[in-house]
């Protein structure tokens, strides 16, 4: 069977029809996804739904196989939510990585991608609606020493 989509979207600038449209990407290879999941909700499906100590504890034990599975822009970019979290300002990653709009959404999927490949949970969250990142301080602590002295 075959099926036809056709969408409009309207954004107010690039970074919103950025997050859109990667919210999209995201929702459309995601497994097990309920149908009535919000699109700025997109991002925030990982692969494996953990608590923070366990996910804490699986950095600890395979984070320099993540950060080395990253790709460099994507590596500065978990420095700095790393470094400066528990919350991050979406600005100051952008400004860091000289990234924006569907470009910085790209850096980022970097990070999903190694997540799922290698079965980690998300090492933070996105939260668009009050501009900033997320990251429990017991992952910060696990990710510090595998990232690179002048980016964590």
């Amino acid at each position: 069977m075959s099926v036809t989509v056709t969408l409009t979207i309207v954004a107010e600038d690039d970074r919103q029809l950025g997050r859109i449209v990667s919210a999209f990407g995201r929702a459309l290879q995601a497994e097990d996804v309920p149908r009535d999941v919000d699109v700025q909700d997109a991002e925030n499906l990982g692969p494996i739904a953990t608590s923070a100590p366990d996910a804490a504890n699986w950095y600890r034990a395979r984070g320099g196989e993540f950060v080395d599975a990253l790709r460099p822009m994507a590596r500065l970019a978990l420095a700095v939510i790393v470094r400066e979290g528990p919350e991050t300002s979406m600005d100051l990653v952008r400004e860091a990585t000289g990234r924006s709009g569907t470009g910085l959404a790209g850096t980022l999927a970097s990070v999903g991608a190694a997540c799922k490949r290698l079965g980690a949970p998300r090492p933070f969250e996105a939260d668009h609606k009050r501009g900033i990142y997320r990251i429990d301080p017991a992952i910060s602590e696990a990710l510090r020493p595998y990232l690179p002295a002048r980016d964590a």
